[in-house]
């Protein structure tokens, strides 16, 4: 959208982002291409992806996602698969053995920054559930990273409910939780299933769970705008994916 009020011209590139942990596997190949056909969305993010799911997706998504940046690590793998092109990419070592994703996109000359993130999730001590300070960190410099400049998505998993000290100190820094915000329902995406069970094969594995926890973000910097999100279709991963419908303002002179 043009305005030429005050000799600048705002506009909107309207997209749609996704954001899927595919549980290293559990998403089996097939099933998990055809959920991510069937959103058809301009962006998708992806948290530990397997070989096997990277073979599939490069096998029947390449026409749908002419650029892709996969990285088939298993619990630490990302991806990103994207309509537009892609003109940086590289992995963020913030925390060890678990790299984050960052690329830019290219969309008809406006260009977004786009990370995907795993924050590992906080662990079972003598005093319940605690966030280690290395988590802590990686955050930190997560939220430095997508504030270095235009607007910014970052997604994944970040392994905290709202009420967590990482979901405030994201919120904090400015970032907005585009679910918060713009979702339909109460956005619970884990679990589907016991994952522990699946990956032993045990027939527990195979039972279906109503979510009940909500973990897997978009957040946005202030110069995007968020129109609308949900929660999309089982797949097989102990997560559901989150998708939303953004518009990107840029103002030039």
């Amino acid at each position: 959208m043009d305005d030429d009020t005050g000799g600048s011209s705002a506009f909107n590139r309207m997209m749609t982002v996704m954001t899927f942990n595919v549980a290293n596997g559990l998403a089996r190949p097939e099933r998990l291409v055809g959920v991510i056909a069937d959103a058809d969305a301009d962006l998708v993010g992806v948290q530990e992806l397997s070989i096997d799911q990277a073979e599939a997706i490069e096998a029947s998504l390449v026409g749908r996602y002419p650029f892709r940046v996969l990285h088939p690590f298993g619990i630490p793998g990302k991806a990103l698969l994207s309509k537009h092109p892609i003109v940086s990419s590289d992995l963020l070592y913030l925390y060890p053995n678990r790299p984050d994703l960052r690329t830019t996109i290219d969309l008809l000359g406006t260009h977004l920054n786009v990370i995907v993130a795993h924050p590992p999730p906080p662990r079972f001590k003598r005093r319940g559930l605690v966030t280690d300070p290395e988590t802590h960190d990686q955050v930190a410099r997560l939220i430095e990273t997508v504030h270095a400049g235009g607007p910014a998505l970052l997604m994944g998993d970040f392994n905290v409910l709202k009420l967590n000290r990482i979901y405030r100190q994201i919120a904090a820094s400015g970032l907005i939780d585009v679910f918060h915000v713009a979702g339909r329902g109460p956005g619970y995406t884990l679990p589907t299933r016991m994952a522990n069970m699946a990956y032993k094969s045990h027939r527990v594995g195979n039972v279906r769970i109503r979510p009940v926890l909500r973990v897997d973000y978009l957040w946005i910097t202030p110069d995007i705008e968020p129109l609308e999100s949900w929660v999309g279709p089982y797949s097989g991963s102990d997560h559901l994916p989150v998708l939303a419908r953004l518009a990107i303002r840029e103002r030039r002179d």
